[in-house]
């Protein structure tokens, strides 16, 4: 019992920590873009790198 008990608080931990990156990243990629707008999109990769990051999420 102790063994089940321990892998699904192992789960739901990973669960929990997946989750806390998702919201992060999300942040980080919004806070990355702002600052792309407010730079002027000066550095045309650097724009075009992020909108592949929106893509893939």
């Amino acid at each position: 019992m102790s063994r089940l008990n321990s892998y699904t608080t192992s789960r739901s931990w990973n669960l929990v920590c997946i989750s806390y990156f998702l919201i992060i990243n999300r942040i980080l990629n919004i806070s990355y873009i702002l600052f792309i707008n407010i730079k002027g999109g000066v550095d045309k990769n650097n724009s075009a790198y992020t909108v592949k990051i929106i893509r893939t999420i």
